[in-house]
């Protein structure tokens, strides 16, 4: 088996003296799907700020691709392949849907600012890469029909495939979804998934996906880690977790 591309060991997180995330634990494989489930509140969108450098782990550690990135920024982090999703959407609003998506694909360009004032043949080569990838996942996400729709003009659900096709775009390794399915529907968040799949089959990724439909979780993930106050609780197949009783006490209460 191939090493782990992303490690997270022992993790704690306090704030003001209440530990939000304690002794969370993470191996990520290439190629994995691993959804991260629990209670509202739980520490799950805590964990994925930790991952992604947004917040430093008060304890433990981080390891991407045999990079620590326990203390790193999450820009820094990002340019590494680690890219992550907002719970709550963070579009360009007044850019097109394609414009918000092209904007994200910019930096993976490698192009010396010779190669840009030159129009040299490796600028119209990365230039042609970079217009395909973009309309590669215009067509596959189904956002090509309204790609020059502002982005803040767009139903919720939209947005959200928008902020979710725009990581998609940096070309990461590893993908942090947190909520993406939130606000829709069955069939919106059955389009998603099905856009998911095929993401995740077409370039490689790596993903952790947080997420209050189970139904995309048990298609999507061959791995779920169940968290409750902050810790761990259960770790499995989607249909051993659902069958733990410590899953069934923290979702339903002592007397399940």
């Amino acid at each position: 088996m191939a090493d782990a591309l992303l490690i997270a060991r022992d993790l704690w997180k306090e704030f003001d003296g209440i530990q939000a995330v304690r002794g969370f634990a993470l191996e990520l494989f290439p190629g994995e799907v691993v959804g991260l489930i629990g209670p509202n509140g739980a520490g799950k969108s805590t964990v994925v700020n930790l991952l992604s450098g947004f917040h430093r782990p008060s304890r433990g550690q981080i390891v991407l691709d045999g990079h620590d990135i326990s203390h790193t920024r999450a820009d820094e982090i990002a340019r590494l392949g680690l890219v992550r999703t907002f719970q709550h959407i963070r579009l360009f609003g007044e850019l097109t849907v394609r414009q918000n998506i092209e904007v994200a694909a910019v930096p993976r360009l490698h192009l010396s600012p010779l190669d840009i004032v030159l129009r040299t043949r490796r600028y119209r080569r990365e230039v042609e890469r970079w217009r395909q990838r973009v309309g590669e996942l215009l067509e596959a996400s189904g956002l090509q029909a309204i790609q020059d729709r502002p982005a803040g003009t767009l139903p919720y659900g939209d947005q959200r495939r928008v902020e979710i096709v725009r990581a998609l775009a940096t070309q990461p390794r590893v993908l942090l979804l947190d909520e993406p399915a939130a606000g829709m529907n069955e069939s919106e968040a059955a389009a998603l998934s099905d856009f998911l799949e095929w993401a995740q089959t077409r370039y490689g990724l790596s993903l952790v996906l947080i997420e209050h439909h189970l139904d995309v979780v048990e298609r999507l993930c061959q791995r779920v880690i169940v968290m409750d106050q902050g810790a761990i609780i259960a770790s499995g197949t989607p249909e051993e977790v659902t069958q733990h009783p410590e899953v069934i006490r923290a979702y339903l209460g002592e007397a399940a």
